[in-house]
């Protein structure tokens, strides 16, 4: 193992063990398939136009089950010295219903072995009920009166992001505003997410891809798996992975063309989890705009 790669790694277990705070927010099995949707520093990496959308249908066993879709687009500025990009997410559980929209911007610093980018987004979140699915007792409820009205509050991220050509490693800290709506309303606290990555290169077209993610919340609650996959002549893929504390996870992508991609998976919850509801569903599309010998996005 190289230095740079110790380093790398180093700074990767510090990231997950240092003190951080925030809510466990989204998780998608597929997180690998465009990085910039769990980091904002990786804005322009593709070094042409990237859009991606997700779609997760979470607990389909269960009444009120999480469902999130989001929507993202990222481009390089500057002859790729920054990166810009923008991030929408709609999410429901339950009765709760919430919506983030985010601009970001990236820079980036050519090293000799590879790049290093560190980013700022700003945006805004709503947070509301869906009264349609609430059936209220007491109206006169003190408490309820609280979360009549959807509340709006303002998102502010920061991250860094590193890449060689087959390894990658980076770390986002969003909700730095830390929004408050009450004791029994919503609350937005920071949250941080970190991500390391490696492509290894089987033979002359295909690829083993390894990722993993950290995810860890104010509440001291914390989320981490990994996943490995292997693309057939680059075009293919079949994976599996395990998510801490919850189960196994299996994946599958198909690259039509350079540009285009699409990826699916099932999560396999353990036999506890299964008791009380059925797996989860994922699908995410992704289109990459050609331009001359524009890079593929399986290598960094």
């Amino acid at each position: 193992m190289n230095t740079s790669l110790r380093w790398s790694i180093s700074i990767f277990l510090c990231c997950c063990l240092s003190p951080a705070w925030g809510q466990q927010e989204w998780g998608y099995g597929q997180f690998a398939m465009n990085l910039f949707d769990i980091n904002i520093a990786y804005a322009g990496q593709h070094e042409t136009p990237s859009f991606g959308i997700r779609h997760r249908q979470q607990w389909t066993g269960l009444e009120g089950g999480p469902k999130s879709s989001f929507v993202s687009a990222h481009m390089p500025l500057a002859q790729n010295k920054m990166g810009a990009g923008i991030r929408f997410l709609t999410e429901s559980i339950g009765a709760r219903q919430q919506s983030t929209f985010q601009m970001a911007w990236a820079y980036r610093i050519r090293l000799a072995n590879g790049t290093l980018n560190f980013a700022l987004a700003g945006g805004a979140s709503r947070n509301g009920i869906d009264w349609n699915r609430v059936h209220v007792l007491d109206i006169e409820d003190p408490q309820i009166s609280q979360w009549e009205n959807a509340r709006w509050a303002p998102l502010v991220n920061a991250a860094f992001f590193y890449s060689r050509k087959n390894f990658y490693i980076g770390t986002e800290l969003g909700q730095l505003t830390r929004s408050y709506y009450g004791e029994t309303s919503f609350a937005q606290r920071m949250h941080l997410k970190s991500v390391l990555g490696y492509h290894k290169k089987v033979r002359k077209d295909d690829q083993l891809q390894m990722a993993g993610l950290f995810k860890w919340s104010e509440a001291g609650e914390w989320q981490a798996e990994c996943n490995v996959m292997y693309l057939k002549n680059n075009r293919v893929g079949l994976g599996a992975g395990y998510r801490w504390n919850y189960g196994a996870v299996i994946l599958a992508q198909i690259h039509f063309t350079d540009q285009f991609r699409i990826g699916l998976n099932y999560d396999l919850a353990s036999q506890a989890i299964q008791r009380i509801y059925e797996g989860s569903f994922e699908f995410f599309l992704g289109y990459t705009l050609p331009k001359g010998k524009v890079k593929s996005i399986r290598y960094l």
